[in-house]
């Protein structure tokens, strides 16, 4: 009955654009009420509930990262290209972590960051999956994935 509302927590299979779509604006609007209610309920001194929340949060980027692996499989590519998104993404967080980084590792990196992020986009939102069956699956455009 509820299992509509829960996030999906399975990396096996395939998710279609326009599902995907749904369900990360779903989960979206799910973390950024969290988060409100999180800072809200922490500021009023219910620190618990602010935990609770950071809690729910956290789940919920599982189920993100759980929803991109399989949108990745649609595309008929491996889920490990999440790492490589992670790793870029972490290089650019800690290079700004320098008190002064070089400009050109600074610029490398930041572009970098910017190629995988804009490829990403359009490889998860823009871009149709495989048709029919793959290596991971029934193609979800027919079965209602």
């Amino acid at each position: 009955m509820f299992t509509h509302f829960l996030p999906q927590f399975s990396v096996t299979g395939r998710t279609s654009r326009s599902a995907f779509l749904k369900r990360w604006l779903k989960l979206v609007y799910i973390s950024v009420f969290l988060i409100v209610a999180g800072v809200f309920l922490s500021s009023k001194g219910l620190w618990l509930a602010g935990y609770v929340a950071a809690s729910l949060i956290f789940l919920m980027v599982i189920a993100q990262y759980a929803m991109v692996i399989r949108r990745f499989h649609d595309r008929a590519r491996s889920g490990w290209w999440l790492a490589v998104l992670l790793t870029v993404s972490t290089a650019g967080y800690l290079i700004d972590r320098f008190e002064k980084p070089h400009p050109v590792a600074f610029l490398v990196v930041g572009l970098a960051v910017a190629i995988v992020n804009l490829w990403l986009l359009i490889e998860l939102f823009f871009r149709r999956g495989t048709s029919g069956a793959n290596r991971f699956g029934e193609d979800p455009s027919i079965t209602g994935g």
